[in-house]
C-alpha cells in the first residue's frame, strides 16, 4: 500500500459495504473526523492541514470541511464497493501547508468539488448568521430573521423552524432547480405541522407548476409536483413522521414514476405519463414562499438538491453516512521516523494549559468577565469538565476589561468555569453547567 509523499500521519477510514446495496460513483460520504486528529491539531484552524486519499494511499479525493459542532469532511469517493468495504486514508501532519487544491470549507471552489456533477445544491444550515451558503455555490440563500439558527441538527447544526410564516430560508432566482428527472432530499425533526408543511418547495398552485417535499396533517410525508396541463401528482410515505425525532425524507423523480423514501427506504411510488412543470416561484426550505403558505414546524438541516433520480442504493448509503453508521476509522498510522503524540491546545488570552486526551476540540466558546466590587479584576480563571472535573485548561482575566476567553471547546460538554483569588481576599466564585457558546 503506497503513501502520500512525506505526510506524517494518517487513519484508515472504513465505508461499510453491508450498508451499500449496489456499486456507487462519485459518491459523496460523510466522515468524522476523529479525535486522534483533532486531539493532535488542538487549533481548528489548522485542519486544512489534511488529506483524503482512497485505498491506494495515495490518489487524493475532494472534500468539504464543515465546522460542525464536530468538525467533519464530506469526502466525494470515485468508487464505492457494494458488500466489501471501501478503505480510504485521512492523512494529517502540522508540519504541511493548507491543503487548498483537495479540501474546502463551505462557500469555496474546493470544496463544491466534493459533490457530483449531478448535484444541483447543498444546504448544510450551519451558519447562524448571513446567507445559507450552498456548497455547490449555485443558490446561497437568504434567512428570514425571526427563525432560530445553530439548534443541534442531524449533522451538525440545523435551522428550526416555528410554524409561522414568518419563518423561512428563500432562493429569489434559483439556478439549476428546474431539472427534468430529480431528488430532493432533507433531514427534518418535525413537530405538528400544518398540512403540506413546506420542506423544500417550489409548487405554485395558483400557477400549478413547480414541486414539493411536504409534511402532511395525517403525519406522512409526501412528494409531489404539477405536470402539463395542471395535472398534479403525489405520492405519499407510510412511516409516521411527527414528533419521532430525526427523519431523511427523500422524493424522487425519474421521469416516470414518482417516489419517496424514508430513512434510506422506498415506501411508495406512483406513476406519470408527463413530467413537471416549472414556474418561476423562488426556492423555498420551510415555507412555500410565493403564497406565503404551509409553514413548517421544527428542524431542518441537510438539504440537497439532484438533477438525477438518485438510486436505492446512493440514498440508503447517504442516510447512513448522515446517520454515522456508514464509516468507521482504525488506528493512527505514522510515516517512519515521526512520532504521532495526541494532545489538545486551547488558545487563551493568558497562558496555554496542554493536557492528554482531555476533551476534543470543537467550535464552542466560553467567555465572562471578573469585576471585584464592580471594578473589572485581574485573577486566574479555570475551566474543568463538569463530569470528571479535571481542569482542562487556565487563564487569566484582562485587567482593563476583566475579560476571559476559552476558544475551540466542544459545545456538547458541561463546563464548571472556577475563578478564584490570588490575593486571598475573597473567596473563589464559580459559574456551575456552563454551556459554550456555538460559532460557525
Amino acid at each position: 500500500m503506497g503513501w502520500l509523499g512525506d505526510w506524517g500521519f494518517r487513519v484508515p477510514v472504513w465505508i461499510d459495504g453491508t450498508k451499500v446495496d449496489a456499486p456507487l460513483t462519485n459518491f459523496t460520504v460523510c466522515v468524522p473526523i476523529p479525535p486522534e486528529v483533532t486531539d493532535y491539531f488542538g487549533l481548528l484552524s489548522n485542519l486544512r492541514k489534511v488529506a483524503v486519499t482512497t485505498g491506494d494511499g495515495e490518489t487524493q479525493c475532494s472534500a468539504e470541511m464543515v465546522l460542525s459542532r464536530h468538525p467533519g469532511l464530506f469526502v466525494k469517493v470515485p468508487a464505492v464497493a457494494q458488500g466489501t468495504d471501501t478503505l480510504l486514508y485521512l492523512y494529517f501532519d502540522s508540519e504541511k501547508t493548507d491543503n487548498t487544491v483537495y479540501i474546502g470549507f463551505t462557500g469555496e471552489s474546493a470544496a463544491a468539488s466534493a459533490w457530483d456533477d449531478n448535484t444541483i445544491s447543498v444546504w448544510h444550515l450551519e451558519e447562524v448568521a448571513g446567507n445559507a451558503l450552498d456548497s455547490c455555490l449555485r443558490n446561497p440563500a437568504t434567512v428570514s430573521s425571526t427563525v432560530t439558527r445553530g439548534v443541534p441538527g442531524m449533522y451538525g447544526a440545523g435551522v428550526n423552524f416555528k410554524n409561522t410564516t414568518d419563518d423561512w430560508i428563500k432562493v429569489q432566482n434559483p439556478v439549476g432547480t428546474s431539472p427534468q428527472t430529480l431528488t430532493v432530499a432533507a433531514w427534518v425533526n418535525a413537530g405538528t405541522c400544518v398540512d403540506y408543511a413546506r420542506v423544500v418547495n417550489t409548487l405554485n398552485n395558483p400557477s400549478k407548476t413547480g414541486y414539493h417535499l411536504s409534511v402532511r396533517a395525517d403525519n406522512k410525508a409526501m412528494f409531489g409536483f404539477y405536470t402539463s396541463g395542471g395535472t398534479y401528482k403525489s405520492v405519499t410515505c407510510t412511516t409516521v413522521i411527527e414528533n419521532v425525532g430525526w427523519r431523511f425524507l427523500a422524493g424522487v423523480w425519474d421521469g416516470s414514476a414518482l417516489r419517496i423514501y424514508v430513512n434510506g427506504v422506498q415506501e411508495n411510488t406512483s406513476s406519470s405519463a408527463t413530467g413537471i412543470v416549472h414556474g418561476t416561484e423562488p426556492l423555498g426550505i420551510g415555507l412555500g414562499i410565493g403564497e406565503n403558505y404551509a409553514p413548517f414546524n421544527g428542524i431542518i438541516d441537510e438539504v440537497v438538491l439532484s438533477n438525477v433520480p438518485r438510486s436505492a442504493a446512493w440514498l440508503k448509503a447517504q442516510y447512513h453516512s448522515q446517520m454515522g453508521t456508514l464509516v468507521r476509522t482504525g488506528p493512527v498510522e505514522a510515516l517512519p521516523g515521526r512520532t504521532y503524540v495526541r494532545r489538545a491546545t486551547i488558545p487563551l488570552l493568558g497562558r496555554v494549559l496542554q493536557t492528554q486526551n482531555s476533551y476534543r476540540a470543537g467550535i464552542g466558546s466560553v467567555s465572562g468577565t471578573v469585576s471585584v466590587l464592580g471594578t473589572p479584576a485581574k485573577r486566574r480563571v479555570s475551566l474543568l469538565d463538569r463530569k470528571r472535573l479535571n481542569v482542562l485548561a487556565v487563564t487569566w482575566s484582562d485587567p482593563a476589561t476583566g475579560a476571559y476567553s476559552f476558544q475551540g471547546i466542544d459545545p456538547d460538554f458541561d463546563y464548571l468555569v472556577v475563578c478564584d483569588d490570588h490575593t486571598q481576599t475573597y473567596n473563589a466564585a464559580a459559574a456551575d453547567w456552563v454551556k459554550p457558546e456555538v460559532s460557525l
